[in-house]
């Protein structure tokens, strides 16, 4: 079971982790974690490719309450996924948990994979805050 984010009211709806598959050099983004609540609140980790060890990058906020019923109305009338798994290895890769209030997991889109034509995964990552988060690192020496 998932426990709130910071408070009693801030309980989890969604996780999605966003891998990035492509080539790294020592201040890319390696693999980027949302988590939002169901009162709208969020905080996003970026995770950094480093010498030694991954850099992380935190971005909180709260999503306006139209896009919180937005992403809610979508993750509670459609299926995450309904291709079969891809066998890749560039590019992008997407995983999304929905999660009750209580913190049971009500829906998973399966291991990391592509999301290209897949409605609705793409209509929730569209959805997720950006702002900040694909900003390069400055690795530390």
């Amino acid at each position: 079971m998932l426990k709130p984010l910071s408070g009693p009211r801030d309980e989890i709806m969604l996780i999605a982790t966003e891998h990035n598959w492509g080539l790294h050099s020592t201040n890319d983004w390696d693999r980027i974690t949302w988590t939002i609540c169901y009162n709208g609140r969020y905080n996003v980790k970026t995770y950094y490719v480093g010498s030694e060890k991954p850099f992380r990058r935190a971005v909180e906020g709260d999503l306006d309450k139209e896009v919180v019923i937005k992403l809610k109305s979508i993750l509670d009338t459609k299926i995450l996924r309904k291709n079969p798994p891809v066998d890749a290895c560039d590019g992008v890769a997407w995983e999304i948990e929905y999660f009750t209030p209580g913190g049971e997991r009500l829906n998973y889109s399966g291991k990391p994979d592509y999301i290209y034509g897949e409605t609705t995964l793409e209509q929730i990552v569209a959805l997720l805050p950006k702002e900040g988060v694909y900003e390069a690192c400055e690795v530390e020496k």
